[in-house]
């Protein structure tokens, strides 16, 4: 978010514009607070809109403006920098400039890709991703792909890749009970960067709840792979997801793992791309060994099609979406 750059002669002017500035970060820090990723309202109510607030209403005339870095910066020696706001030191200009961004300017350069969270500096980026966010571990077996889409295997180690910047996906699974009946009926594959892997469940459980309720009004939804699911009246728990298979490196490698499992367990879902399974040729036995052991997380017909490798009869008349490995 931009924030206000413009130098106001009419106080009540200025502070109308910096009151919304505020509500807007406020609004997308409490965006959702059913995580361990968002604020509660009261804590961000604490930290953002009673120490801006106040140090706006203060502002003495007669030209009122922004806080900004340079505005808002006291030096008291070489040592010894201070925020003119809510009184914050620290030993170099740089820490305090990153407090002043994320804080009072709501703007920051450290933000997670997955949450979209922003971070005072970079070690708080850090401190999430390794807290939060999956890290392959050295010597681990883990996917990646080559310049042709193609999936390859091996162990990982940090100069497995020219760059490890690329985050760490983990396949899971999780089983759709009927409500009417509590019988299980199939089970799902689908995947997320957190190392909670509840967290990523619950998304698209959301998710796919709220599609299914435009879904029913006639209004259009995008995004949401298990509509056809809930409309059937099953539904599954995000926090009995179990992982399955290896890590991938990146985001469209585990897409391609994500739809490769599925086929060979004929997971519901209506997005099972045929070419993953050629993708993964070279890695097909590591595969399928993965896959094989979390059968016994597996409802039973799903576990039988996966025994009885039935994805290799590609004449079926049943499931035209059954693939081979080339």
């Amino acid at each position: 978010m931009d924030p206000p750059t413009d130098v106001y002669t009419n106080k009540n002017d200025f502070l109308k514009d910096m009151y919304k500035n505020i509500l807007i970060a406020v609004l997308d820090m409490t965006s959702d607070t059913s995580t361990v990723y968002k604020r509660t309202t009261n804590s961000v109510i604490q930290e953002l809109i009673k120490p801006n607030m106040e140090y706006y209403e203060k502002s003495p005339g007669p030209l009122y403006e922004a806080i900004s870095v340079e505005n808002s910066t006291i030096r008291h020696n070489a040592d010894s920098y201070e925020c003119k706001v809510c009184g914050t030191r620290a030993q170099r200009p740089s820490r305090l400039a990153d407090h002043i961004k994320a804080k009072h300017m709501f703007v920051s350069q450290y933000r997670c890709d997955e949450c979209r969270i922003p971070f005072v500096n970079a070690d708080g980026l850090k401190r999430h991703l390794n807290n939060y966010h999956i890290e392959i571990s050295e010597g681990s077996v883990f996917y990646d792909e080559d310049e042709n889409k193609n999936i390859k295997c091996g162990e990982y180690a940090k100069n497995t890749r020219e760059e490890n910047l690329d985050r760490g996906y983990q396949c899971y699974i999780f089983n759709w009970t009927e409500i009417a009946s509590g019988k299980v009926m199939d089970m799902s594959v689908d995947f997320t960067s957190a190392v909670d892997l509840t967290y990523g469940a619950q998304l698209i459980y959301d998710m796919n709840v709220t599609g299914t309720e435009k879904s029913r009004l006639g209004l259009p939804y995008i995004g949401c792979s298990y509509v056809s699911q809930f409309l059937k009246g099953w539904t599954f728990n995000p926090k009995e997801v179990k992982k399955i298979g290896h890590v991938s490196v990146g985001f469209s490698t585990a897409v391609t793992i994500k739809y490769a499992t599925r086929l060979v367990t004929d997971a519901a879902c209506h997005n099972k791309s045929k070419n993953s399974l050629r993708q993964i040729e070279g890695c097909q036995e590591i595969f399928l060994s993965s896959i094989e052991a979390s059968l016994d997380e597996m409802p039973q017909r799903n576990k039988e099609y996966f025994k009885n490798r039935m994805w290799l009869d590609t004449n079926s008349e049943e499931n035209p979406k059954k693939a081979k490995f080339d």
